[in-house]
């Protein structure tokens, strides 16, 4: 451990309890249960003793006591957190239990004992013993609450028999009148968890009280019972009715609010439906603490996929801006990053939505985001583009030839029936005008038979219109093997470019996996390609009996054996 930077933590702790807002003394007093934080814990303990001593000792003056004695609450909260078994520290703590005028500084060193090992300590016990017959109920509920976490079944029973009398229906006239002990039981709950109480609790959530409401300590005693516990799921229901029954009372939000921040400890997964519903209330700090609930208990990733699945539906499209105001509680990177993954890996309206919601969240880190995405997806969909326009260029090159050429064979074949023709009509004209001579016949006959056999290969043997119906119907099967193939090509690639952008590392498995594909389709495109050449039904088998004896006969020449 660093000494310089451990020095500089202690002493910032040591301050903030002193000086902070009660934000920063709460964050403090937090931060002693840390592991992480460099803390000189004997060095923090010796300067609270030493202050605790002299500058913030009970004072003679109201004045001065009323603002000492405030700080010197939160000074022996922080003493018994740190106690670590310390002589000194323990006999400080003492003094304040039973000598300290200030009945809030011995509640919170009583409260800080009870979050420390030293509950449990026999040195202790005959001092806790002693306070439950405190004149001060906070006090002396509180030391009983103590001595039921240590099964002490009499303490026990006395919270449930106040408890009791808190629940309408049993109510008495004499238990109305004494709201303070109530108050007072409910309080040290907060500091202690006894669990054999945890149903009396959820009753009183449950209920509703006119006059003396005890429904935000309840809440809030109940916050102590841990996700693991057997009763987090009656609590998490409990507390869930709750919310849902009080959403249009504006009147309870500060207890709506409460009962969210207890859901979001108890982590329970029935509770997300509620907390989404929550994060478009009118209320912040509804809303702010249905987000940080809702992450806790379902972790930032399924958090916005949750969100952003149930913006994406037709009655929520209008909430997109209050989606994005809750989603500005939660890890400000971590929902920008799943937001991106979001608009390359979702639906279309899915991408819009998210896209939307990250422009209406703001932030530098938003934006950038928002402009690399879309520069990056714009140059690799132009690189496919030019990609895709150059191969239908070769292939529009190819059928230009293809036509080309089939032109000039037709031309050739129109020529030789033409030259035939017109070699019968000479033959014909010559045999009229001719006087007999036997060369005169000799060369009508060789005129006459080299035009016949002209006109017989235009019409029999070239067969220019059955050449051009299967040209015809070539160059359709080759555009459309080509589209099909266009088609299958830029799946893959789609598929590809989304795999890409994605924050994961591209592996080598993924590479060759989408080559695989390509491949695949390149093969199959090929195939169709031959199995569109005039030739090849000419050479496939045209009987079942046929295509049986080649079926033998390629299982006969293959080299594997049976036996493998």
């Amino acid at each position: 451990m660093n000494t310089a930077s451990s020095s500089v933590i202690t002493a910032k702790v040591f301050d903030a309890l002193i000086n902070g807002q009660e934000a920063d003394r709460a964050k403090s007093l937090k931060s002693l249960n840390d592991s992480n934080q460099k803390i000189n814990r004997p060095h923090l303990r010796s300067l609270i003793i030493d202050a605790l001593q002299k500058e913030f000792c009970p004072k003679k003056d109201k004045a001065e006591e009323k603002e000492a004695a405030w700080i010197r609450a939160w000074l022996v909260d922080a003493l018994a957190l740190i106690n670590d078994c310390d002589s000194r520290a323990i006999e400080v703590l003492k003094n304040c239990l039973h000598s300290d005028p200030d009945k809030w500084v011995r509640y919170w060193a009583l409260a800080g004992i009870a979050e420390s090992e030293l509950c449990h300590s026999e040195e202790l016990a005959s001092d806790i013993e002693k306070l439950t017959k405190d004149e001060e109920p906070l006090v002396r509920k509180l030391a009983i609450a103590i001595l039921a976490l240590q099964d002490d079944d009499c303490s026990t029973d006395v919270l449930k028999e106040q408890l009791s009398s808190i629940l309408p229906n049993l109510r008495s006239t004499e238990a109305n009148q004494d709201e303070l002990l109530q108050w007072a039981t409910l309080r040290a709950l907060r500091m202690v968890t006894i669990s054999e109480v945890v149903p009396l609790l959820c009753e009183i959530v449950d209920k509703p009280h006119k006059d003396f409401d005890p429904t935000y300590e309840a809440i809030y005693a109940l916050g102590r019972i841990q996700s693991q516990s057997p009763y987090a799921e009656k609590v998490a229901g409990t507390l869930v009715n709750f919310v849902s029954r009080y959403r249009r009372a504006p009147s309870k939000d500060g207890l709506r609010a409460a009962a969210l921040t207890v859901l979001g400890n108890l982590k329970a997964r029935s509770s997300s439906s509620i907390l989404i519903q929550e994060l478009t209330d009118p209320n912040p700090a509804i809303v702010r603490e249905a987000a940080r609930a809702l992450e806790k208990v379902a972790g930032t990733r399924i958090a916005v996929a949750r969100i952003v699945e149930i913006a994406s539906e037709p009655n929520h499209l209008n909430y997109l801006e209050e989606f994005a105001r809750a989603l500005r509680w939660m890890d400000y990177k971590s929902v920008v990053q799943e937001l991106e993954v979001a608009m390359l890996s979702g639906s279309s309206q899915q991408q819009e939505i998210s896209r939307t919601i990250l422009s209406e969240m703001g932030g530098i880190t938003a934006l950038e985001k928002l402009r690399v995405s879309s520069d990056v997806t714009k140059k690799y969909m132009d690189a496919l583009s030019d990609a895709e326009a150059k191969i239908r260029s070769l292939f529009e090159t190819s059928l230009k030839e293809a036509r080309l050429g089939f032109t000039l064979a037709t031309l050739m074949d129109v020529a030789v029936f033409t030259i035939g023709v017109v070699l019968v009509v000479l033959s014909a004209r010559q045999t009229l005008l001719s006087e007999g001579s036997l060369d005169n016949w000799v060369g009508v006959g060789v005129t006459g038979v080299t035009g016949v056999l002209g006109v017989i290969y235009g019409i029999l043997i070239a067969k220019p219109r059955q050449k051009v119906r299967e040209s015809v119907d070539h160059l359709m099967y080759l555009k459309v093997i080509f589209l099909a193939y266009l088609r299958q090509l830029h799946q893959v690639d789609q598929a590809y470019t989304r795999r890409l952008l994605d924050d994961e590392t591209l592996t080598y498995e993924d590479i060759n996996r989408f080559s695989t594909m390509v491949g695949t389709t390149m093969h199959h495109a090929t195939d169709k390609l031959i199995q569109g050449q005039p030739g090849y039904l000419k050479q496939l088998p045209r009987n079942r009996l046929q295509r049986k004896k080649m079926s033998i006969k390629s299982k006969k020449q293959s080299p594997i054996s049976n036996d493998s």
